[in-house]
């Protein structure tokens, strides 16, 4: 990594974590070629990931082999 961007690493290691996670959304906005989402659905999608994953750790997923049953050609 260049001097600089060691730099700009060490003192963003040093914020609160919800604002690290601020700084590395901001960077990789900035190297997203674009996905054609308005704010409002990113919002959305985004929201609906978190739940999903709140439903995972909460053990209310599908088992695998109902997942796999369901992927599989009749």
């Amino acid at each position: 990594m260049a001097p600089r961007a060691a730099k700009v690493v060490a003192e963003a290691l040093k914020l609160p974590p919800d604002e690290r996670a601020q700084v590395v959304d901001e960077l990789l906005r900035s190297l997203d070629e674009g996905d054609d989402l308005e704010d409002e659905d990113r919002a959305r999608l985004h929201a609906a990931l978190r739940q999903s994953d709140e439903e995972f750790k909460a053990g209310l997923g599908i088992p695998e082999a109902d997942v796999l049953d369901l992927l599989r050609p009749r």
